[in-house]
């Protein structure tokens, strides 16, 4: 026997829709007061329609009255959509004035607000569009379970100390960019947001990108997303994200990608790194990696390559040497390099170089935040020698590596 549907199960019956969540709907605005006027059932729940159909059979319905059955959605951003050949603006505005009429009582009915109804005709087209954001009044705003919405209000809530598992997705027929969080303190073992991220999947299947990893955020306030994934691809969702959500995601232009492999901090990327080709020092990075106590290599610097930006090269092969100079092109000043006992590094050379120091810890602290191995270079020191041994000239300036500490 079928329960009468009331208005504390229909509540409940859009409380458990998610985003990207489809329905079915009914609506009625002639059923008596005391009974709801909508009725809704998830395609999940409610494949073959039979629940929606005995809730709608056990309903006083006057004869003659208004009837609206068609399917719903829930976007990505928590809206409803509501879509039907008999939809109208009369039907629009029944359910927005049931709906902040009883919203007080039970606040699952704000999952309403804003919906959108279309009148859509047999091949499924849409023929009309009814919204209207100030028929809503002062319902309150949902946070809509796995919606953005609610990954704006997790970010709220994020705090220096808190820290919080992402997954994030842009591109393909997932359309819209996405961002779910799930608490690291509630969920240590990220069992239950492995459930909620598969559920993302399951609504939201085939992007093109995805990352995932741990979100905390700094003693600066800015937020840090940890991946041992490509840091790259995260860098474009974040992009994605804040282009597509501006007012919501502001506070993700800021934000940094930092890749952690084995441990260690790899390189790091902002949501603006994304944008455009970004200059590739993963060989002197890893050139600088390797250098150790008494070690020493060839080197090549320029302040102004054919881009207009400094280059440097290390290698122990001339002939890699000589390829990345006129690969970068400028006039520049090549060398050796060499690990001192106390671990800076030197640069030795035969001709002047005015301003080398200078010119290497500024090249280093505009590029040290995407290739964080750079910092091997702080505190390094030139030495100018003629070719009978004598010193000509010497730099050292430890306040030119000061933002990097």
């Amino acid at each position: 026997m079928t329960v009468v549907p009331n208005l504390s199960s229909v509540a409940k019956d859009l409380d458990s829709l998610k985003a990207g969540s489809r329905a079915w709907f009914w609506i009625c605005p002639q059923v008596p007061e005391e009974h709801p006027p909508l009725l809704i059932k998830s395609f999940k729940k409610d494949a073959q329609m039979k629940a929606l159909k005995a809730e709608i059979e056990a309903l006083p319905v006057p004869e003659g009255a208004t009837l609206c059955l068609g399917f719903a959605s829930v976007s990505k951003s928590g809206q409803m959509q509501f879509g039907s050949q008999s939809m109208s603006w009369g039907i629009f505005e029944a359910l927005a004035k049931w709906a902040t009429h009883h919203v007080d009582e039970h606040p699952e009915l704000s999952r309403l607000k804003n919906a959108v109804c279309l009148n859509v005709n047999s091949r499924g087209v849409v023929v009309k569009k009814f919204e209207n954001e100030g028929i809503w009044g002062s319902m309150p705003d949902p946070a809509v379970p796995g919606s953005i919405a609610e990954t704006v209000n997790n970010l709220g809530r994020l705090r220096p100390g808190r820290d919080f598992w992402f997954y994030m997705s842009a591109g393909g027929t997932a359309g819209a960019p996405f961002l779910v969080l799930g608490s690291s303190k509630r969920d240590p073992d990220a069992a239950r947001f492995a459930d909620k991220v598969s559920g993302v999947r399951r609504r939201f299947p085939s992007p093109d990108h995805t990352a995932r990893g741990v979100l905390r955020q700094l003693p600066s306030g800015n937020l840090a997303f940890t991946t041992s994934g490509d840091v790259m691809e995260a860098s474009l969702i974040l992009g994605a994200l804040v282009e597509h959500y501006p007012e919501d995601f502001g506070a993700l232009q800021t934000a940094r990608v930092i890749g952690i492999e084995d441990g260690k901090f790899t390189r790091t990327a902002t949501a603006a790194d994304a944008a455009g080709p970004k200059v590739d020092l993963g060989a002197l990075s890893e050139a600088l990696s390797a250098l150790g106590a008494g070690d020493s290599a060839l080197f090549w610097f320029t302040e102004a390559a054919d881009n207009g930006a400094a280059s440097l090269a290390i290698t122990t092969d001339k002939d890699a040497l000589k390829a990345a100079a006129q690969a970068a092109g400028g006039d520049g000043v090549r060398g050796k390099v060499v690990v001192s006992k106390k671990g800076w590094l030197e640069f030795r050379v035969r001709k002047p170089a005015a301003g080398f120091i200078n010119a290497l810890a500024g090249f280093t602290v505009d590029n040290h935040g995407d290739w964080p191995a750079l910092r091997r270079l702080s505190g390094a020191r030139m030495t100018q020698r003629s070719g009978d041994g004598d010193i000509l000239d010497r730099q050292k300036n430890d306040s030119a590596w000061a933002a990097l500490d």
